[in-house]
């Protein structure tokens, strides 16, 4: 689905920004005592997530096919993908995808955009991780950590497009 070369843009961002956090996650965590309970996990496979994608998918293919007929301005699709990435990351990334396969965007605006549509599926786990807390746990102080680790996780994942922009001297306009 995605182009090769796209494919090779994103991998610097994407994995360094995963190898930094996990590094990082690691050295802050090594001291601490932690317990997994498995009661609340849920089965990644499920329909409602496959349907969830599938769906968010088939809306931006169908605005990607609407928005091909005109020429629009490239913030719109950035809004575009910023909301499809708050339902379903997955799903941004392949809209993203298919508007590069379609020649609609360049390069470096198909990386801006996996960067807005994983910012937003990063955002978006604000909600699925409070859902999940047990009762006992003090749920603004939860947040609070959360929101803090989501602001530098997607600072340097914005950060890393932008060393990648810049050293593939890759255009946005």
């Amino acid at each position: 689905m995605i182009t090769p070369t796209l494919l090779f843009y994103a991998w610097f961002p994407i994995l360094s920004t995963a190898v930094i956090g996990l590094i990082f996650s690691f050295l802050i965590l090594k001291k601490k005592e932690t317990q997994l309970t498995l009661d609340k996990i849920k089965n990644p496979l499920s329909i409602k997530g496959a349907l969830i994608f599938s769906g968010t998918y088939l809306i931006g293919l169908i605005i990607s096919i609407i928005l091909s007929f005109f020429e629009i301005n490239i913030l719109a699709y950035y809004i575009i993908v910023f909301a499809i990435g708050f339902l379903s990351g997955g799903a941004s990334s392949l809209f993203v995808a298919t508007a590069f396969y379609k020649s609609l965007i360049n390069e470096g605006n198909a990386l801006l955009m996996l960067t807005i549509g994983l910012s937003a599926a990063i955002i978006n786990k604000i909600f699925y991780s409070t859902r999940a807390l047990k009762e006992d746990k003090n749920k603004k102080v939860y947040v609070i950590h959360l929101v803090f680790y989501i602001i530098i996780t997607i600072f340097l994942l914005i950060t890393m497009t932008f060393l990648t922009i810049i050293t593939f001297n890759l255009s946005i306009f």
